[in-house]
């Protein structure tokens, strides 16, 4: 959620950390201008996005398909709320938010939340979403309370 954005992006700038930087899917990215947008109600919407992209911060956005229409959807053609366009189009302008050019369109169908319901309920195939090894290092660890092999 974007108020654990902010936190981390003040954890880090307390320890003089110049530059920040998230790699986020454009769905997390399209949620926290959503959330961003939502919470304006009392018009401090530019404050509260100046407070997320204060100093050097800097978020790239992975791009995804739209499961309706089969499109690829990136930051720079991201719909957003007609009362966030402007403030949208200077964080783009900005290069505040900055689409992954270089991305594996493979791996665009898959999704975190579906990767971790079937790492929980040790449904078999998660193991084929994730990088290479690192389906090995949750067995050996036993993270999310995966039993080893």
């Amino acid at each position: 959620n974007c108020q654990q954005h902010q936190k981390l992006i003040t954890y880090l700038l307390d320890y003089k950390i110049l530059n920040v930087g998230f790699v986020m899917s454009i769905w997390h990215l399209k949620d926290i201008i959503q959330e961003k947008f939502d919470q304006n109600k009392d018009g401090a919407l530019l404050a509260s996005f100046g407070d997320l992209f204060s100093k050097k911060v800097r978020i790239y956005a992975y791009p995804a398909y739209e499961e309706e229409t089969g499109k690829l959807l990136k930051a720079a053609i991201l719909p957003v709320p007609e009362g966030m366009q402007y403030l949208y189009l200077h964080l783009l302008q900005n290069k505040h938010i900055v689409d992954i050019k270089d991305f594996t369109p493979d791996i665009l169908q898959i999704y975190s939340k579906e990767v971790l319901r079937s790492l929980l309920n040790n449904e078999p195939g998660w193991e084929e979403m994730v990088p290479p090894g690192i389906a090995d290092l949750i067995k050996r660890e036993k993270l999310f309370g995966i039993q080893g092999a």
